[in-house]
């Protein structure tokens, strides 16, 4: 049970000891100076150097039991120049930490902590400024060197350089100086030194607009003190004339406390816009990334990953806060995992400005849809649905919509019709009845209910049809989610013969007008009672019409009979008027003989003397009529004929 406690309190008497070893170099003279030194790139050197004038012989195994032991612990992230005697018998030993930038001198910091024991601290800052609108060197350490050298003196410990039973709560630290550009600054210990001259912009703001025909982005930089601009008015101007020599609308708004710019910049391409962004916040790190692909579980919904970085360190204060980011995106874009904004164009995001991207979902919508459920006399049901999507969004998705509405067996068709517009796809689910359309429509639709039931109601018989009527027509998940928000219209139609009942449709805002009955909006559930003739009495009904119509066929046919043989009549009756043969008596109808009966009086033609000087011609004989004339039709000749 003791063994876990072992190591903690092994450590906690190294700490012990190795700062009673500090009190014993310090109390025998001990003492640690140190000059960091600066240029304007942020380059530069911190050297350490630890004096013993006196006591040495407090040291076990002089200059070279010290010098093994420093060569022994030493870290790679330190130069040591060895231990030498000065010319007054003091031992010296210089320690030194280059660097190339602000960069590696906070890794070189933290790894010699680290080799010490101590941790880093983020509130450490070593900023050196050279842009045109900070210039200077700002130094803040919660650490001296001491901290850092502390590996040197557990080394001394361990390797029994030191006895620690010299100890002395007398504690003297050295100087600390910082050299800058070339000049020199007390800095006191732990280091805090500040000398920058800062005229950077307190905030910008980057807000991008992204739409079909491009990206547009309004850059806003914010000074909050008016007299630091008019005190670098030139620098200011000069930089904003710069801005507009590259083709940037520049606004400038002096009316408050300090002073704001606004610059409009336009891209059609990320790469374009993250050229004009570096320009004017004179960076090199701008990042700006759009990549789309189908998300995984819905084929017309794109998954887009949008990168969106920027810094302004080259024209911000120092203490200005990162840069803000908003991105307002098409309508039908969402966050994932986030809220935006609604914007008259568009949703606004805040972005974070890093190096991970953010990712969108962007459902993509049909234009319209428009379904109809026709139901047969003998039972058949047909639904067709059009779905009808945009040129520019069918060519968005690729063909994303052809795999979301096709049929997952053959019970269901799919048709691709491309006009000038948009493109048309268009499924057909069929069925013999309706629980044979509802096994076929699950294949397509939603499987969790029957789409179309069909009950009798009291009243129905063989040549009567009454029955309730419910059809659930939802789409699959996948494609609801794709529906458009204002322009859905179901509809079902009845065969000849049947009509929906007055007053039973629903839900409500349903309407049933005769055959027809139509629903608005996504909702694919409607209800309603139907009435009518059945099959077998439209047959019944169809058979009875066929003997009427036969009997009132042969009824004219007969009649047209009649009226030929009386106009027969009526036509003899007027040419016999026409001979002067008197009316006969109506009788049976006799055939007159072909040639002239025997005995018959003869007629005689007229004798006309011809005029002087002509030739004489005679006159053709008149015939006289035959004895037995054919009887011309009377009235009551119809009657006679029925």
């Amino acid at each position: 049970m003791s063994a876990p406690r072992t190591a903690p309190l092994r450590r906690t008497l190294a700490a012990v000891a190795a700062g009673l070893l500090v009190l014993v170099l310090a109390a025998c003279g001990a003492r640690i100076d140190t000059q960091l030194t600066v240029d304007t790139t942020g380059a530069g050197t911190r050297v350490m150097t630890l004096t013993l004038d006196e006591n040495q012989d407090s040291v076990l195994g002089g200059t070279a039991a010290v010098d093994a032991s420093v060569q022994r612990h030493k870290p790679a992230e330190v130069d040591y120049s060895g231990l030498t005697v000065g010319p007054a018998g003091e031992w010296v030993a210089t320690f030194t930490v280059s660097f190339a930038d602000p960069e590696e001198y906070r890794a070189k910091m933290i790894a010699l902590l680290a080799a010490s024991d101590q941790t880093w601290s983020e509130e450490n800052a070593f900023v050196v400024e050279q842009s045109r609108f900070v210039q200077g060197a700002r130094i803040e350490e919660r650490f001296d060197s001491d901290d850092l050298l502390r590996w040197m003196f557990d080394g001394l410990l361990v390797d029994g350089v030191v006895d620690p039973s010299n100890e002395n709560d007398m504690h003297e630290l050295g100087t600390t100086t910082v050299t800058y550009d070339g000049v020199a600054y007390d800095a006191g210990s732990p280091i805090s030194f500040s000398r920058v001259q800062d005229r950077g912009f307190d905030a910008v703001e980057l807000a991008t607009s992204w739409q079909d025909e491009g990206y547009s982005r309004v850059v806003t930089y914010r000074l909050d003190d008016k007299a630091v601009y008019k005190s670098a008015q030139d620098v200011f101007d000069g930089f904003f004339a710069e801005v507009e020599e590259a083709g940037a609308a520049v606004e400038q708004d002096t009316s408050q406390v300090g002073v704001t710019w606004t610059v409009t910049l336009t891209a059609e391409t990320p790469t374009d816009l993250v050229e004009v962004t570096n320009a004017v916040l004179l960076s090199e790190e701008t990042a700006f990334d759009v990549r789309s692909e189908p998300a995984e579980d819905d084929p017309a919904t794109s998954r887009i990953s949008v990168l969106d970085y920027a810094e302004c360190a080259a024209i911000c204060s120092p203490d200005a806060p990162a840069v803000v980011e908003t991105l307002t995106v098409p309508a039908e874009y969402a966050l994932v995992g986030g809220t935006g904004v609604q914007q008259e164009d568009g949703v606004r995001f805040p972005m974070s400005s890093g190096d991970e991207p953010q990712t969108f979902h962007a459902v993509h919508r049909f234009r319209s849809v428009r379904t109809e459920l026709s139901l047969g006399l003998t039972g058949a049901v047909t639904w067709t649905g059009r779905f009808v999507a945009d040129a520019q969004t069918a060519e968005t998705v690729g063909d994303g919509f052809e795999t979301l509405l096709a049929p997952s067996g053959e019970d269901a068709r799919l048709a691709v019709d491309t006009g000038d517009d948009g493109v048309t796809y268009t499924v057909t689910v069929e069925g013999d009845d309706a629980d044979d359309f509802s096994a076929a429509f699950a294949t397509w639709g939603e499987p969790s209910a029957p789409a179309l039931v069909v009950t009798p109601l009291p009243g129905a018989n063989l040549f009567r049809v009454h029955e309730q009527l419910v059809a659930d027509l939802a789409v699959r998940e996948t494609v609801a989610a794709h529906l458009p928000a204002d322009d859905v219209e179901h509809t079902v139609s009845l065969p000849f013969g049947r009509t929906f009942d007055a007053g039973t449709a629903a839900p409500e805002g349903v309407v049933a007008d005769g055959r027809s009955l139509t629903a608005t909006g996504p909702t694919a559930l409607v209800s309603a009672g139907v009435s009518g003739t059945s099959l077998v009495g439209l047959v019944a009904w169809a058979a009875l019409a066929v003997v009427v119509l036969g009997t009132l066929g042969f009824l004219l046919l007969l009649r047209r009979q009649i009226a030929e043989a009386v106009g027969r009549r009526r036509e003899a009756k007027a040419h016999a008027a026409a001979q002067g043969v008197p009316d006969a008596p109506v009788g049976p109808v006799v055939a007159a003989p072909a040639g002239p009966v025997a005995g018959a009086p003869q007629a005689v033609a007229p004798s006309v003397p011809a005029p002087v000087g002509a030739a004489t011609v005679a006159a053709p004989p008149v015939s006289a009529p035959p004895v037995s004339a054919p009887p011309v039709a009377r009235a009551g000749d119809e009657a006679d004929l029925l």
